[in-house]
């Protein structure tokens, strides 16, 4: 374990950079505008309409969170926050603050794991000290972090 502290003390402070203030601008829809259009497709293929109809940005996240809705939706069915699918869609139509919610965890998560990807990365091609400088530049990155954030 001694070994691995270092990447797991980097991992650490870039979830702390990329989870901080997550709610920043909640629940006005509008505080980042593009998160509207994420969700927005997200939803519409959640609700079994696969074709964005919107091909300004890639569409790969959009569906990353269409499908990390299916756990949304089947804990809060066990929970008792859904009655059905029926009942879920209208919810998250209706009030797109928990959806937008859920897409910036998503995104922190996937910020996070871009960093640890780097550290992989430049340990192969380098050595153990690069992976680590490399991986700690863009836990601290600013605009990574930023943009991991919505």
């Amino acid at each position: 374990m001694r070994k691995h502290a270092p990447i797991v003390l980097i991992l650490a402070i870039a979830a702390l950079a990329r989870f901080w203030a997550i709610d920043f601008g909640l629940p006005s829809p509008l505080c980042q505008p593009d998160e509207e259009a994420v969700v927005s497709i997200a939803v519409s293929a959640f609700s079994r309409h696969y074709n964005p109809n919107f091909f300004d940005w890639p569409t790969l996240f959009m569906y990353v969170v269409a499908l990390s809705l299916i756990p949304f939706f089947k804990i809060g069915r066990w929970v008792g926050w859904f009655r059905s699918e029926f009942h879920f869609f209208q919810v998250i139509t209706s009030n797109y603050t928990p959806v937008i919610m859920h897409a910036r965890v998503v995104s922190a998560a996937m910020g996070v794991l871009s960093v640890w990807l780097v550290y992989r990365i430049a340990r192969r091609l380098f050595d153990q000290t690069a992976a680590l400088v490399a991986a700690l530049f863009l836990a601290l990155a600013f605009l990574h972090a930023r943009d991991s954030h919505f």
